[in-house]
Formats: C-alpha cells, sequence, structure tokens
C-alpha cells in the first residue's frame, strides 16, 4: 500500500500544518527549547498544533493517538524516503537476534528524519504488517529519546514508542509501558497494560529493530542506482522572503536494499547440487558486531556492522 494514502488521510484535518511546522522550526533554539537535530520536531511540538486545531487544552485518547500519527507522517512527507527491503536479506532481519543492552547511538544515525520500510515477513501479532514508519522524538521535558514506531496493517495504524538508551528490549519496553500508564492516569483512564506484557512486545518489536539497525549500521546494501534520486538525506531548509522553510518533498523516492545480499543468496543455493552432497546447504544466523572506532584518546564512536549469515554446506 502506497504510505501516501495514509499521509493524506491525517493531513486533510490540517491546512496550515506546514505554516506551524516552520513556525516551530525557525524557533528552535530561540522561543522554544533547542532540541538535537537528529529530530526533526519534538512531540510538544506536534501537540500544540493538534490542540490548536481543535481548539481543546487537553488531549483526549484519540487525540492522543492522532499525535503520534501526525508526528510520523508529517514528518515523512519531507523527504517521503520509502525503504525496500529484498525478500532473502528480509528474512535474515527478522532472524536476527538483538542481546544485551539496545546500541541506542546507533538510532541516531537514521538515514532520514522519517523513513518508511517495506519489509516481507513483517508481522503484528497475527496480522501482517505492510511497513511501517520510523522517527526520533526527544521529549522536551526531561531530554529522554524515544524510537517511534507507526506500524502500518491494512486498516489500522498503530503507534508504539521505544525508549532508547542503556538498557535492554525488555528494559525499553517497561520504560514505554510505565510513560504510557502515567499519562493515562492524568487524563483519567486507566490502562490494563503491565510488565506483564513486554516479553511478548519484545518478540513481536525486535525484527522491526533490526530491521532499523542495519539501515543505521555501517556500509548496508543500499542499490547504487537510488544514488541518481539523490542519497538519503535530511532534507534542507529553502530560503524564501519570510526567511528558511521547509516543504514538503513533491513524490517518493525508493531505495531498494539488499539487492546485492540477494543475489550472493541465490548463486549460492544455485551451486547445490543434491548428488554431491549428503547435507542440504542452510545459513548459518546472521549477527550483530558492535565496536569502538577512533583514538582512544579522543571521543570515539560506536559503529554496528551486521555479520551476514554465511552459507555452509556448498
Amino acid at each position: 500500500m502506497n504510505p501516501e494514502i495514509h499521509l493524506n488521510k491525517i493531513i486533510k484535518d490540517y491546512p496550515r500544518l506546514n505554516q506551524k511546522v516552520n513556525m516551530f522550526r525557525a524557533g528552535k533554539g530561540k522561543e522554544y527549547p533547542d532540541w538535537p537535530n537528529w529530530c526533526f520536531l519534538p512531540i510538544a511540538a506536534w501537540i500544540a498544533i493538534i490542540t490548536e486545531s481543535h481548539k481543546t487544552n487537553t488531549l483526549s485518547l484519540s487525540l492522543s493517538d492522532i499525535v503520534g500519527k501526525l508526528a510520523a507522517l508529517a514528518t515523512w512527507r519531507y523527504s517521503k524516503g520509502i525503504y525496500r527491503i529484498g525478500d532473502e536479506l528480509s528474512e535474515s532481519l527478522l532472524d536476527c537476534e538483538i542481546t544485551g543492552d539496545l546500541p541506542a547511538d546507533i538510532f541516531y544515525r537514521l538515514p532520514e528524519w522519517c523513513i518508511y520500510i517495506e519489509a516481507p515477513g513483517l508481522k503484528w501479532f497475527d496480522k501482517n504488517a505492510s511497513g511501517f514508519f520510523c522517527h526520533l522524538e526527544w521529549d522536551a521535558n526531561t531530554g529522554e529519546s524515544e524510537l517511534r514506531l507507526l506500524i502500518v496493517l491494512d486498516n489500522d495504524l498503530i503507534n508504539f514508542p521505544i525508549h532508547i538508551g542503556s538498557f535492554t528490549i525488555i528494559e525499553a519496553i517497561n520504560k514505554t509501558i510505565d510513560f504510557i500508564n502515567m499519562n493515562a492516569e492524568k487524563k483519567g483512564f486507566y490502562l490494563s497494560i503491565d510488565h506483564s506484557h513486554s516479553k511478548v512486545y519484545a518478540k513481536q518489536l525486535t525484527p522491526y529493530l533490526s530491521t532499523i539497525l542495519y539501515l543505521c549500521s555501517i556500509e548496508p546494501d543500499i542499490s547504487d542506482k537510488v544514488f541518481f534520486q539523490g542519497s538519503p538525506s535530511y532534507p534542507k531548509a529553502v530560503k524564501t522572503k519570510t526567511g528558511l522553510n521547509f516543504f514538503p518533498a513533491e513524490k517518493t523516492r525508493v531505495f531498494d536494499v539488499g539487492l546485492e545480499y540477494g543475489k550472493y543468496i541465490r548463486e549460492s543455493r544455485a551451486l547445490y547440487n543434491p548428488s554431491d552432497s549428503k547435507v542440504r546447504p542452510h545459513l548459518r544466523r546472521a549477527h550483530w558486531h558492535g565496536y569502538w572506532h577512533g583514538p582512544k584518546t579522543q571521543m570515539r564512536e560506536f559503529c554496528l556492522k551486521w555479520i551476514p549469515p554465511i552459507f555452509v554446506g556448498t
């Protein structure tokens, strides 16, 4: 499904959206608090836009849901990057485990402020997911960071924020659950979500996180042909009579991911000759390799590299 369909359904209710967005961006670090460059607009700004448009000072549960959807979709429309993961790469990434603390710093390297990812085989519990949007949030009140997902199902969009830092997926989800429950109680709602659900959510979210980490890792397999339409990057503001302004991208940009890897897998499987081998070749599971880059006496950078599966038995 074309992600612009969801975009158009949401933004039609906010005709002055681009003007409001540019107002907040122009006030970054001036009238409004400064925030990291990896965040396009904090959720606080999207809340202000929505409450003003709906002429209310408080967020209902339904408006809270719209905040998450608008933040992802409206941010995405300034670049409209679609990342299509190849079948073979998607299969390996969905089977790749994430152990220990989340490599939080890696998520700050999203190629655009918000991206849309199509990966075959993605599911959300018992439903197939067409894809998902992903962007970063900086909490204006606490200064904490979140990785925010907007999962696209057939007739629904599912918000799921994940707190990121030096903790495991389970701990990150626990923080998210605590935050959701706290905000719900402030609005007079009491949700029946507790930490007993964390392992279930972790299992559902790991394939999504693994796919994001791949795009943020060292040398992801993004087809060279996409560079004719411009490599992935943050949108740039345009100088106008009213100052520097951002404008929505005119069309989507599609990036094929994993073409070379898919070619390798298909060629390796084609070499298999049943008459020459008693053991059918198989893929040894892929894994992540993290390391620090740079002199020990200076600020070092944590890098993450995806080690692809090894084809065994050819």
